[in-house]
This record gives C-alpha cells, structure tokens and sequence, in this order.
C-alpha cells in the first residue's frame, strides 16, 4: 500500500507553486523549492505567498489549476474564480480603453486581445466585459474589431439605427447590472442605411417600418443643419438614445446617479475609421 502511494503519476506529480504578486502557475520545468526566511532578517523576497501542495496533480486537475486562479488578461479585470466578483476599471478607465483600441485599428497596429484558445476556455466560467456597445446593425460597424477587443471584452447589442426598446434595454440592463460593466456607449456611424431612408423619405415597408419612429425626431431636429443630412442624423439618435437609456428607470437612472455606470454617445466614421465622442 505505501508502494502504491509513493508511486509517481507521470510528470505532473510534483509541487506546485503559485509566487505573489504573479499570479501564474510555474511551468514544470522551472519550479523551484520555496526559499525560507530567515526571522532575523528582512530578506524581501518574492516567495512571501506560496502555494504548495504534495498530492498527485493529474494532467486534468493542473489545467484546472491554471485556468480557476484569478488571473490577469491583458486589461484591468482578471477573470473570476466560481462566485467571486472581478475587480472592473471605472467607467472613464473603460471608455479609455475602448479610444486606445480605437486607436491601434485606425493606425493598423492591431493587438487582437484574447482570442487564443486558453482565453476560450477560461471564458466558459464566466464573462467580464469591461464595456457594452448599442450600436448599428450594419456588418461595417463590428464593435470588436474597431475597438481592437477579443472574446468576452464587450457587451454589444444591434440594431438598424441604433434604436432603443425595451428588449434592447433590458439587455444591457443586464450587463450595467449583473456584469457590473461600467460603461455603455452608443455608437452611431456615417453612411447609415436605416438613418437615411427615414432621412430621404423613401418608403419602408414590412418590419422595418418600426424603425422609423425612433429616428424621426432626431431628422427633424437637424433639418437646416450644415453637413450631411443623414450623418448628421445619425449623430443625433446615438445622443438621443444616450439620453433615454440613462434616464430609464430604475435600473440605468440609479446606475448612472451613483457614478456606477457612464453611458456616452458615439459617431463611427466608415472611411477614417476613427470613433469620435458626440
């Protein structure tokens, strides 16, 4: 019996440790023993926080070991461990981050976050998207590549003319809310199909009559303006739905009132690629 303990089980069976402030799990090959402090001297090392375990790490148990400790992904969250709450930048560190990724796609320096497969699988544990995104259905507007963001970054949710209702609400309700994501913005663009047809007058027909409704008032509003008629529209629905979601209650009201949540309207430029704050 004590033969059959002391066996080992392949090469993972060895301990493990886990140094602060580096999160990481050591690779195998590189684990050292832990270095003991002298009490009588202030030795400052790095070995502060170990983790050590001798029981059998089977190649199973060591990947759950890598992928369920908080660990850092390339922005400031870390993915959560089971129940626990991730610490989230402030909305203005979150809009930050949405103009810096803005930055690297127009300037063609595009970092392509957390797209590789461990990202993958650590996501099927839970989602913590720094910033939701209401903007256009148009297949040239997608959010995660303008914004240079990866798998589980954003929160985003369209529509032709980047409308809102109460389905769409209650979606992002639910990221302010239960994501604890701390900015929403709104993001109209340039050259906007659904903005234009209410803009021209043309006739709509079937289901996309109901858009109409919601982006009337922002035409009338800038009829007489300097510009394009249809951008200039367009910018005034994201401000106008701006308005509206953060005035909803009680969700987004109480949100926005406790400094909790920041929604902010947006204007896309499909040629420049540039993301400008309205």
């Amino acid at each position: 019996m004590a033969d059959r303990q002391n066996k080992p089980v392949g090469k993972l069976q060895k301990k493990i440790f886990l140094h602060a402030p580096l999160p990481e799990a050591v690779e195998p090959s590189a684990r050292k023993e832990p270095v003991k402090k002298n009490p009588g001297k202030n030795t400052n090392t790095k070995q502060s926080a170990v983790l050590l375990t001798d029981r059998p790490i089977t190649p199973l148990k060591y990947l759950f070991f890598l992928f369920t400790k908080e660990k850092k992904v390339g922005r400031n969250i870390i993915l959560p461990n089971a129940g626990q709450k991730v610490a989230m930048p402030s909305p203005d560190e979150a809009l930050q981050l949405l103009l810096d990724g803005n930055k690297r796609f127009v300037g063609a320096s595009l970092s392509h976050p957390h797209q590789d497969g461990k990202h993958r699988i650590a996501l099927g544990k839970g989602q913590t998207p720094f910033a939701a995104i209401l903007t256009c259905a148009d297949s040239r507007v997608p959010p995660e590549v303008i914004f240079d963001q990866g798998l589980g970054d954003l929160f985003v949710v369209r529509v032709a003319g980047n409308i809102l209702c109460d389905q769409l609400l209650g979606s992002l309700e639910y990221a302010a809310s239960h994501l604890d994501t701390p900015v929403i913005m709104v993001l109209g663009h340039s050259k906007c199909g659904a903005v234009g047809a209410v803009a021209t007058g043309a006739d709509l027909d079937g289901h996309i009559t109901s858009l109409a409704p919601a982006i009337q008032p922002a035409v009338d509003k800038v009829k007489g303006q300097k510009g394009d008629l249809t951008d200039n529209a367009s910018r005034e629905v994201a401000r106008m739905t701006a308005r509206e979601m953060a005035s909803s209650e009680p969700i987004m009201a109480n949100l926005v009132k406790a400094g909790k949540v920041k929604i902010v309207p947006a204007f896309y430029d499909l040629e420049s690629g540039e993301v400008e704050l309205l």
